[in-house]
C-alpha cells in the first residue's frame, strides 16, 4: 500500500503533510482567538495586529512542519517546506488585509516550516 509516487514521495509522506497542515490551520485558529482576547482586554493598539499575525503564522508553520516531518521520519526540510507552502496557499485564499505583505507572509511560512521539519526528524 506504500506505493511510490513523484520520485519517492509515498502516500505515507502525503498523509504526514496533510496532518501537519491540519495542525497548522488549527494552531492559527486557536492562536488568533487567544490574541484577539489579549488585544481586546488590554491596552494594546490595533497596530500590533500585524506583529501578532506574523508570530502566529511562524508558530503554526513551525508546528506543522515539525509534525509533518515527525510523522514522515525523513526528508525534514522538504516535508516542512511543502507543508508550509500549502499553508501559505490556504492563507492566500482566505486573505484579509491584515497589514502583512505577501513576500513577508511567504517567508514567515517557509522558513519556520523548514526549521520545524529539520527539527522534527527522529
Amino acid at each position: 500500500m506504500n506505493k511510490d509516487i513523484l520520485n519517492g514521495f509515498s502516500l505515507h509522506t502525503l498523509k504526514g503533510i496533510a496532518i501537519g497542515l491540519g495542525a497548522a490551520v488549527i494552531a492559527i485558529l486557536v492562536l488568533s482567538f487567544i490574541s484577539s482576547i489579549i488585544i481586546y482586554n488590554t491596552s494594546l493598539m490595533d497596530s500590533s495586529l500585524s506583529a501578532f499575525a506574523i508570530v502566529i503564522i511562524a508558530i503554526a508553520a513551525f508546528g506543522g512542519g515539525f509534525l509533518a516531518a515527525r510523522l514522515n521520519g525523513s526528508r525534514g526540510l522538504i516535508t516542512g517546506l511543502i507543508c508550509s507552502l500549502f499553508l501559505f496557499i490556504i492563507l492566500l485564499l482566505f486573505r484579509s488585509s491584515n497589514g502583512v505583505s505577501i513576500p513577508i507572509q511567504l517567508l514567515c511560512c517557509c522558513l519556520p516550516g523548514m526549521a520545524g521539519g529539520f527539527l522534527g526528524i527522529k
